[in-house]
């Protein structure tokens, strides 16, 4: 585990050093656009195969059951805000951890345009919990990669998002 930590980080120095602009995210084959219109974005992930979970309002989640992909799509006054996507549905082996954190980090860059990344760690341990992550954000693209362990069970995220995540409100 110590040397996927050492080639993520590798990984990361390398890939940041080109960033694009955040405007669309890919849910599977449909491309997410901020500020798309509800009824089209849903119609489109539907067409895909996905199943949207509309029961926790305004957080939407997509998933196709097929192919294990999800996405979080929320949307406010009928336009989407925010979406992320997550490289973990096909992670089986370290060289898969490898390829999803990749594949994310490439998400966020684009040649020939070159803009400051911000990078935020965080680590919380306590008797049941550990959690080490770290994000960064570029241009309003962020990618988080969380290692955890709860209650002994060691789980992992690898999640490119784009957009501002809506308050929710208590119910």
């Amino acid at each position: 585990m110590k040397r996927i930590a050492f080639l993520i980080l590798a990984v990361m120095a390398s890939a940041l050093a080109a960033v694009g602009q955040a405007e669309s995210i890919g849910c599977g084959p449909v491309n997410m656009r901020l500020g798309a219109p509800e009824a089209k974005a849903r119609q489109s992930l539907a067409a895909a195969g996905y199943d949207i979970n509309t029961s926790e309002a305004p957080l939407r989640s997509a998933v196709n059951l097929t192919t294990k992909d999800s996405c979080t799509i929320p949307f406010t006054g009928g336009k989407l805000v925010y979406a992320s996507r997550y490289w973990t549905s096909n992670i089986k082996t370290e060289l898969d951890a490898v390829r999803s954190v990749v594949d994310a980090l490439q998400a966020i860059t684009k040649i020939g345009q070159r803009s400051a990344c911000e990078i935020f760690p965080y680590k919380k341990t306590s008797p049941t919990l550990s959690n080490n992550s770290v994000d960064i954000s570029c241009n309003g693209h962020n990618v988080e990669i969380q290692s955890m362990t709860v209650n002994g069970n060691p789980m992992y995220n690898i999640e490119e998002s784009i957009g501002e995540y809506p308050a929710l409100t208590p119910r």
